[in-house]
Parts: C-alpha cells; sequence; structure tokens
C-alpha cells in the first residue's frame, strides 16, 4: 500500500513540476487534497584521497571536486488527516543506494531536527533511494563485501550523508503545495 502511495505522490509531484502552474490550485474549493513538500541539501561530504562507490576498485580515488552531490526529500500527506499514517517520506540522494543503517540514522536524526513534527519519516513511511551513482564517495555501507572494497567505513561519509539527508527534509515544511 506505502508504494501505492509512493508512486501516486511522485506522479503528483511531476504533474505538479511540469504540468499546471502553482496557482492554478484553490485550497477553498475542497477538504480532499494532498500537502506535498520539497527539501535539497547539499551531501558532497569528503573530495580528496577517497575511494569512489561501485567500481570495487581501489585505485579509482578522489582528487577535488567536479559537482556537488545532493539530497532531495519529498514529503506526500493527505490534508484531511495530516497524520503520520498517510504520509510518505522519500529521499533521491546522489549516492550509490541507500541502506538499513543510514535509514535508521536518518529517522533518528530527524526526530531531532524536527521536534515538532516528531515522528513525521519512520522506518514504516520512509525510502532512501540513491541515484547510483560512481562518482560518489564510498565506505557508508555496513555491508563487509562494500566495506572490502571501498577500504573500509568511512565515518565522515556517512555522518555526511546522515546529516545531509535530514536537513533536506527540514527544508520541507517551507516549499509546501496543495494538489487535488
Amino acid at each position: 500500500m506505502i508504494a501505492l502511495k509512493l508512486f501516486h505522490a511522485i506522479g503528483v509531484i511531476w504533474i505538479a513540476t511540469f504540468v499546471f502552474p502553482v496557482d492554478a490550485v484553490s485550497v477553498e474549493d475542497s477538504d480532499d487534497f494532498f500537502l506535498v513538500g520539497t527539501g535539497i541539501y547539499d551531501i558532497t561530504g569528503p573530495i580528496a584521497d577517497i575511494n569512489f562507490m561501485g567500481y570495487a576498485m581501489p585505485q579509482q580515488t578522489g582528487h577535488g571536486l567536479h559537482l556537488r552531490l545532493r539530497s532531495r526529500a519529498f514529503v506526500t500527506s493527505e490534508a484531511a488527516t495530516n497524520s503520520t499514517d498517510t504520509t510518505i517520506c522519500f529521499v533521491s540522494a546522489d549516492i550509490g543506494m541507500g541502506s538499513d543503517l543510514l535509514t535508521f540514522r536518518v529517522v533518528e536524526r530527524l526526530d531531532k531536527l524536527l521536534s515538532e513534527r516528531k515522528n513525521l519519516c519512520k522506518i514504516e513511511n520512509l525510502s532512501i533511494s540513491g541515484t547510483h551513482t560512481h562518482s560518489g564517495p564510498a565506505g557508508f555501507l555496513q555491508y563487509v563485501l562494500y566495506q572490502f572494497t571501498s577500504l573500509g567505513f568511512v565515518k565522515e561519509t556517512f555522518n555526511t550523508f546522515v546529516e545531509g539527508e535530514g536537513n533536506s527534509f527540514f527544508y520541507v515544511p517551507t516549499n509546501i503545495l496543495h494538489f487535488f
């Protein structure tokens, strides 16, 4: 059910972004609408002498900055209830992929960051998706195979991803639109 709501939310965001102007929506016309919020934050992390994610080649290391990595947060909720049961939180981050550990830590970070909306994003309604870039830093996954090929766990990279993905949700309340 959550996957269906997530696909609907992404469709609403796409339509809202590319088809309808923002002023075409009137909140007074109906109580049956969605709240959709977005946020973005820099998650670049370390840029030199780090191993890149994905190719399993220890000699593939960073030597500086070409493009910044971003975390893009999307939250959708049914406005009539505005409860966490009807809320979907989705992150698209410029990283290789998400992981269980990353999701757990982002939820913990959000509980501290969004004290007035505690439990907005929970394990049950948060999806962290990576853009599958091979140009971002490695060493943020807890799985042994990835740690072996990326020369170990890199706490600085992991903490930057957690902080950045959490902060992308911090800006969602300032970017909320209403959609039918």
